[in-house]
This record gives C-alpha cells, sequence and structure tokens, in this order.
C-alpha cells in the first residue's frame, strides 16, 4: 500500500496543477488512474487503505478511481 499511496500523492499534485486554469469550467473533477502497482487491491488492503491512508490524503477532486489495466473492469473508488 506504501507504493500506491506515494504514486497516488505524486500523481493528485501533478494533476492539481494540471488542471488548475480550467477548474472553474466545470463543477466537478474526477480522477482516474491506471493501477499498475497493484492491478485489483484485495478487498483487506481497500479497507486499510480506507481507514488509514484516504484520510490523509489531500486533494480536489470529487472522484478518484483507480483501475485494473488488465480490462477485467475492476475498480476503486475512493
Amino acid at each position: 500500500l506504501y507504493e500506491i499511496e506515494k504514486n497516488i500523492r505524486i500523481c493528485l499534485k501533478e494533476k492539481d496543477r494540471k488542471i488548475k486554469p480550467y477548474r472553474s469550467k466545470y463543477s466537478k473533477w474526477w480522477l482516474i488512474l491506471p493501477d499498475y502497482i497493484d492491478n485489483a487491491m484485495e478487498q483487506e488492503d481497500r479497507n486499510t487503505f480506507l481507514k488509514e491512508i484516504k484520510p490523509k490524503l489531500k486533494h480536489t477532486f470529487n472522484r478518484i478511481i483507480l483501475l485494473d489495466p488488465r480490462g477485467r473492469r475492476s475498480s476503486f473508488e475512493f
């Protein structure tokens, strides 16, 4: 989970910076990222992530979704 948290923090910072000039054009912003680190988190890891990591993530997105890049239609929204 450490690697996922670390990389999400990097992406949040970069994507927040990139959309800043366009922020006012839309009322909602979603960030959808392929999860190449874990592919699809196990339920136990998802629970740990939601409890321990999510509260520490500061961002301006309405939704963040991690997608399984293997095309299995698996996703994890937080």
